[in-house]
């Protein structure tokens, strides 16, 4: 239809074959066969159903309170406070997660941690000069340790040599533990004392003294604490002797740390 003036019409009009030109309504405009699909004067859009998601919609008329998700393909998004879906990557490097309840992970929780060991039945002899206090004269324990290959952000510090070092980006608190064999050599009874060490300062809250009786006696002993570790920060074994100045033989290290 070709409308050159005014034309008014008072009824309803239909026009059955489409036009190659804009259509341009001054007032509500209503599609479909019962009219339920409308634009307001204000250009408002009102359809009688929702957009379906292959036309660009998202298929659902409301959304309750939660996180919007999709199941794929052409199905509807919904909203959920418990959405179920396959993974969440977190990029952030600075930012905390709060988990409301337990945290159940269905695969391995991989955390830093690093364990390194040492065995042998004749041992690695300890050199120790001086008596000590307890706080002084304590000298490292450096057998030839080998590191574990299931490891996550820890090496050697670059030698077999008792050490082992957090190489993370982030400051973490870690749980260690030590466990130790040896042989006190010289004569009598020695009262020795092994410490954790942090960058080669003995912790003066990870101690603790062990009896042996020279020759005679092999002795264990266990050690665990906190510590707190940045990157490149390295942990050891130290030892000393309350006694005299013999000389300890280690038979077996075993040093371990997990980030929390």
């Amino acid at each position: 239809m070709s409308v050159t003036g005014v034309s008014v019409h008072t009824g309803l009009a239909t026009f059955k074959n489409a036009s190659s030109t804009l259509f341009s309504a001054y007032g509500p405009a209503y599609f479909g066969s019962t009219a339920t699909s409308s634009f307001s004067t204000d250009g408002v859009l009102s359809l009688t159903s929702a957009l379906t998601v292959p036309n660009g919609g998202t298929g659902a008329a409301t959304f309750g309170q939660g996180w919007i998700f999709s199941n794929g393909g052409t199905g509807a998004l919904s909203a959920s406070t418990s959405p179920t879906v396959s993974y969440i990557t977190a990029t952030s490097t600075t930012a905390t997660s709060t988990f409301a309840g337990d945290l159940i992970p269905k695969g391995r929780l991989i955390l830093p941690m690093g364990e390194l060991s040492y065995f042998s039945t004749t041992g690695t002899t300890v050199p120790i000069a001086t008596v000590s206090d307890g706080s002084t004269n304590l000298v490292k324990v450096d057998p030839v340790t080998v590191l574990s290959d299931d490891f996550s952000e820890f090496d050697n510090g670059g030698a077999d040599n008792g050490r082992l070092r957090y190489t993370g980006a982030t400051t973490k608190m870690f749980h260690t533990a030590i466990t130790i064999s040896m042989d006190a050599e010289g004569s009598g009874n020695n009262f020795y004392v092994f410490g954790i060490a942090k960058n080669g300062v003995v912790n003066s809250g990870c101690k603790v003294i062990r009896s042996i009786t020279a020759v005679s006696d092999t002795g264990s002993t266990a050690l665990h604490c906190m510590v707190s570790l940045t990157t490149n920060d390295y942990i050891e074994l130290y030892a000393g002797n309350l006694t005299d100045a013999d000389d300890i033989a280690v038979k077996t290290l075993n040093l371990f740390a997990m980030g929390l």
